[in-house]
């Protein structure tokens, strides 16, 4: 077994801190709601991901490129930056996993 597996993308979700690198005391749910599903869903995928690693070690490959900003998949307005990041992407470490586990050989660009 063998699988290929391909995100839309992560991103590192940051906290901001106050001025002494201190959380603000009054953070509540209003200011941890917004991202807090968010966060929920990429720890799932996190953990999926750590699994098949564990399991498959180098039977298992993702591409989940690390994204500039936080985007909504289908935001028309980022379609540029995705585009570029689709072609700009070094895919080398997917084309040798590729070649390893299914014999392929990817076309030259």
């Amino acid at each position: 077994i063998a699988i290929l597996s391909i995100g839309t993308g992560a991103y590192n979700y940051n906290i901001d801190l106050g001025p002494n690198g201190e959380t603000s005391p009054d953070w509540g749910l209003r200011q941890w709601a917004p991202e807090l599903t968010n966060m929920m869903l990429d720890i799932s995928g996190m953990q999926t991901d750590m699994a098949l690693e564990m399991l498959l070690a180098d039977r298992y490959h993702r591409i989940d490129p690390q994204l500039e900003f936080a985007s909504d998949i289908d935001d028309v307005e980022e379609l540029d930056y995705f585009i570029d990041l689709a072609t700009t992407i070094d895919l080398s470490a997917t084309e040798t996993f590729l070649s390893d586990c299914f014999g392929l050989v990817p076309r030259k660009r």
